[in-house]
C-alpha cells in the first residue's frame, strides 16, 4: 500500500504504540508522508512504555531524529486499564527491540511547532 502524497502531506500522529499503532507507525514512515511527529498517550500499556515504544519503533525504522512527546497518563474519567495479555509486558509483544537511545518531550512542545495545514492522526485513546 502507497500514500499519494502532496507538498502538503504532514501529519503528526498521537498514539498509544502497542502492537496496532506500532504497525500503524510504519506504515506512515514508509508512506511519503512527512512525520512531523509523534505523541503518546496511556491506552493498551503505560504512557512510559508508549512513550519508549515510539521511540524504539523510530529508531528501528532509522527515523530517530523524528521528535516524541508523552502525553496524558491516564484517562479522563476512569481508571486505566492495560492489556499485557494482548500486547506483552512491554506494549510490543515482547518482540525485543532494544532500548530507546534518547529521551521524549512533553506532548506540547510538538504540538506548538505543528506547521499550518499539518493533519493529526490520532490511533490512541483521544485523552491528549
Amino acid at each position: 500500500m502507497r500514500a499519494n502524497p502532496t507538498a502538503t502531506s504532514e501529519i503528526l500522529l498521537d498514539m498509544d504504540p502497542g502492537i496496532d499503532d506500532a504497525v500503524a507507525l510504519m506504515m506512515a514512515l514508509k508512506s511519503g508522508v512527512r512525520v512531523f511527529g509523534v505523541t503518546t498517550v496511556a491506552g493498551n500499556v503505560e504512557v512510559e512504555k508508549t512513550s519508549s515504544n515510539a521511540r524504539r519503533i523510530l529508531q528501528f525504522m532509522g527515523r530517530g531524529e523524528i521528535p516524541v512527546g508523552r502525553g496524558m497518563d491516564r484517562p479522563l474519567v476512569r481508571q486505566l486499564r492495560t492489556c499485557p495479555e494482548i500486547h506483552g509486558e512491554d506494549g510490543l509483544g515482547n518482540c525485543g527491540l532494544p532500548e530507546p537511545s534518547t529521551g521524549v518531550n512533553h506532548f506540547l512542545e510538538i504540538w506548538r511547532q505543528l506547521p499550518t495545514g499539518s493533519i493529526a492522526v490520532c490511533t490512541g485513546p483521544l485523552t491528549n
